[in-house]
């Protein structure tokens, strides 16, 4: 039994995976129970070392820390506002209509709609990298962020480390660096 466990773990891990899939258990749930499970299998059957356990916070540490990861629950979140306010429909439904005729049309569509709510907020660590693609020598350089004609509830303004604005058409940014010694 031991030999068969050992040499079919892949296969049984994933049709584990699908039966906690199948009983109705959360995606992130399911994922993380079958891989602790079959870890600590692992390490029974002397596939695995323990010192991987050991390492696990540090891991969960490292991605939860990574700050591109922090993007992922904003776009669902906005996606879902998107969805829920039915404006995701209505760009898919007109940006459709222009391109229907065309071969692929729902693809050209589903692309630019895509793009268009891809640009929509401009945070500040973005626009200063886009105003200063290499970054300035020295350890007390501060970056001003001002903007004009900027959205309606507030369009004019600065932006500090960490907000964000929404970005329309012929907005102007103003960056700028100083030495705040």
């Amino acid at each position: 039994m031991t030999a068969f466990l050992i040499q079919n773990i892949a296969p049984i891990m994933f049709g584990a995976l699908v039966i906690f899939l199948l009983i109705g258990y959360p995606v992130a749930f399911a994922l993380a129970a079958n891989g602790i499970f079959f870890g600590l299998l692992g390490i029974k059957l002397g596939l695995l070392e323990p010192s991987l356990f050991q390492a696990l916070p540090e891991r969960m540490w490292g991605v939860m820390s990574n700050d591109t990861l922090l993007a992922v629950p904003f776009f669902t979140f906005m996606g879902l506002i998107l969805e829920r306010s039915g404006m995701a429909e209505d760009l898919l439904d007109t940006i459709g209509q222009l391109f229907g005729p065309l071969r692929g049309g729902l693809a050209f569509a589903v692309i630019f709609v895509g793009a268009l709510l891809a640009a929509t907020t401009g945070a500040y660590s973005e626009i200063v990298k886009l105003a200063f693609p290499t970054p300035l020598e020295g350890a007390n350089i501060l970056y001003t962020v001002s903007y004009e004609d900027g959205p309606r509830i507030n369009p004019q303004g600065s932006l500090k480390e960490g907000q964000s604005v929404f970005v329309k058409n012929w907005m102007i940014f103003n960056v700028t660096a100083t030495d705040k010694s």
